[in-house]
Parts: structure tokens; C-alpha cells; sequence
């Protein structure tokens, strides 16, 4: 088995070796080494042609960056990116949803529709996530262009309860 140095060196060589590839990913999700896990994605996003393989990478980045290591703010780039690459990407679309419902900036999500020209795309009013996350009434007023479709139910404020 190489070592995560020696397959480094292969693909700073060749970066469409791809057994190097997947050898150097397992070796870094085997340890635990999130960060050096980031890293490969997005440089392999970087160097792939393929906007939609490279979208999927910078979302399994900005999924480790966000959940696994706790940076909420540099997740957020890479979702950007991925959805920039790749604007029918509809993890990104859906990580940044919930980024921005967690953070009360639900203008974000409009934002990033207009920006896309998503003229036909809606959203789903939920209203105990809205309940959880800030103040329904605002929420709604926020979204209420785009709601196409609600959810319905009540919550005690402290968790997606659905009482």
C-alpha cells in the first residue's frame, strides 16, 4: 500500500490518475483527515473539465467543510462555486438552503434563484423549520413570491418536533 505522500507525488505528476486518486481518498476518510480530504476534492474540482463532476466534488467539500469540520462560512463558498458550475446542481441548491434557513437569511435563497434565472423554480414554505429558525411572518413575507407548495406543522421552537 503507498503511502498518502508517495500517492500525492502521483498525482502532482498525473492529476488523471485516477486509481491514485481514489487510493489517496480512502487513505484520508480511512484516518480521519477531513481537511486533506477537502483539499483533494477541490483541487480535483479545480482540474476536472466536467462542470458537473467538478460541482459534485465542491459540494462533498463544502458537505465536509460544514458538517464535519465545523466551517460554515467557507462551505458556503464552495456550495456557491458548485452551483456557479453546475447551476441544476441541486445538492448545492439544497446545502445552501439549509446554510442560509439556519443563519435567518432567507433572502440568500431568492437571490441565488434571480441570479439563475430560475424564473419557474419555487420554493417549499415549511413553516415549523421557519418557526425553529426566526420569526415565521417575516420568513414568509421574505419567500412568499416564490412559495409554490407548504408544510405544515408546529413545533415547541427548540427542534423539527412536527406536533
Amino acid at each position: 500500500m503507498e503511502t498518502a505522500e508517495a500517492l500525492a507525488a502521483r498525482l502532482r505528476a498525473n492529476p488523471a490518475d485516477r486509481e491514485a486518486f481514489d487510493a489517496l481518498r480512502a487513505l484520508y476518510e480511512q484516518a480521519g483527515d477531513y481537511a486533506s480530504l477537502a483539499n483533494l476534492l477541490a483541487g480535483w474540482a479545480d482540474w476536472v473539465g466536467d462542470d458537473q463532476a467538478a460541482a459534485d466534488a465542491l459540494v462533498d467539500v463544502g458537505d465536509l467543510l460544514a458538517s464535519t469540520l465545523q466551517d460554515r462560512v467557507r462551505a458556503e463558498e464552495y456550495y456557491l462555486e458548485a452551483a456557479r458550475r453546475d447551476p441544476l446542481n441541486l445538492a448545492a441548491v439544497e446545502a445552501l438552503q439549509t446554510l442560509w434557513e439556519d443563519a435567518q437569511q432567507h433572502r440568500r435563497l431568492l437571490e441565488l434563484l434571480n441570479a439563475g434565472h430560475f424564473d419557474d423554480v419555487g420554493v417549499c414554505f415549511d413553516i415549523g423549520h421557519a418557526h425553529i429558525m426566526s420569526d415565521v411572518a417575516a420568513a414568509f413575507a421574505t419567500l412568499k413570491e416564490r412559495i409554490r407548495s407548504t408544510h405544515i406543522h408546529d413545533n415547541a421552537k427548540d427542534r423539527d418536533a412536527h406536533l
